[in-house]
């Protein structure tokens, strides 16, 4: 487990907002140089992306193989014809002690409202899910904002997820696989060293290791500010410690309803002193992939 102490000792009060200055660390991932491909003229939506710095041969055998291939690709909802079940199926295995779980309804702006409605009426029209009036488990959309300025649309499944049992390696057939080619010894050593930690704070696949860190951080401010100014200033300075690990997605879990809102834009900030660290929050956002903020009950913080 890696932990990562953060303390900010010494700040004065000035009437600007403070972030904590660092030079940026050289670990961030290289884009990779990309252009879109059309694989049907007739269709405007069937573009896809390959590398443009390929070699001009490989460019052309590329393009080539995915014309020849592109019927095997879905371009809509509606192309999803799903597979049958005697040929396989997909089931939920819940731990036995596990509860139902039915989250909290989340407010969206209309914006967003406008957004979810429409994917989740385009998915009704074609078959993929169906209304139910009384569930047993309810989860919220989470909207994450696209490179192109567009929002994709996901399912919060984190209460799902924890009702599930964990593989400690996920991948048909691992057993065999990682005997046959390393003799016995790789899955025996993985056991032997990480121990009780395999499916908690460790996955281990055939050619990685993953481990969860955990980042504690500790903020102390010397001037006078309000609750949710606090909250800021942890979410910046949260921000700051995971830029400095190399984090390109992070997830944010706040207990502050109005900041947690407010940074997913479904809440406007009237504040002029929230909207100096909304401005900064924003800018610091550009610095990773993805940044989703999640709204948490205080008792979970």
């Amino acid at each position: 487990m890696v932990k990562v102490n953060a303390r900010k000792a010494q700040r004065t009060q000035d009437g600007r907002i403070h972030v904590i200055q660092e030079e940026p660390l050289l670990i961030a991932e290289e884009l990779i140089p990309w252009e879109e491909v059309q694989l049907y003229p007739e269709r405007p939506e069937s573009l896809t992306r390959i590398s443009s710095d390929l070699p001009i041969e490989v460019k052309m055998d590329l393009v080539q193989c995915l014309t020849r291939n592109r019927d095997i690709f879905a371009w809509s909802p509606k192309e999803l014809l799903g597979v049958k079940p005697e040929v396989t199926e997909h089931r939920l295995h819940l731990l036995p002690n596990s509860r139902s779980v039915k989250q909290k309804k989340r407010n969206f702006s209309v914006e967003k409202n406008k957004i979810i409605r429409a994917e989740v009426d385009q998915l009704r029209k074609e078959g993929h899910i169906r209304e139910v009036q009384f569930s047993s488990w309810l989860s919220n959309m989470v909207m994450v904002a696209k490179p192109n300025n567009k929002r994709r649309v996901y399912i919060d499944f984190r209460d799902l997820n924890r009702a599930n049992p964990k593989d400690c390696y996920p991948l048909p057939r691992i057993n065999q696989m990682v005997d046959s080619t390393s003799g016995n010894t790789y899955q025996r050593m993985m056991n032997k060293i990480f121990g009780e930690q395999i499916g908690w704070n460790v996955e281990v696949y055939v050619d990685d290791i993953l481990i969860k860190s955990t980042l504690a951080l500790s903020v102390r401010l010397n001037f006078r500010v309000t609750n949710n100014e606090a909250e800021y200033e942890a979410l910046l300075a949260g921000l700051q410690t995971v830029r400095h690990v190399g984090a390109a997605r992070v997830v944010v879990y706040s207990d502050s309803q109005l900041v947690a809102q407010q940074v997913t834009g479904n809440f406007e900030v009237n504040s002029d002193k929230l909207q100096l660290y909304w401005e900064v929050y924003e800018k610091m956002k550009e610095d990773f992939k993805e940044v989703m903020m999640t709204k948490i009950l205080r008792v979970d913080n």
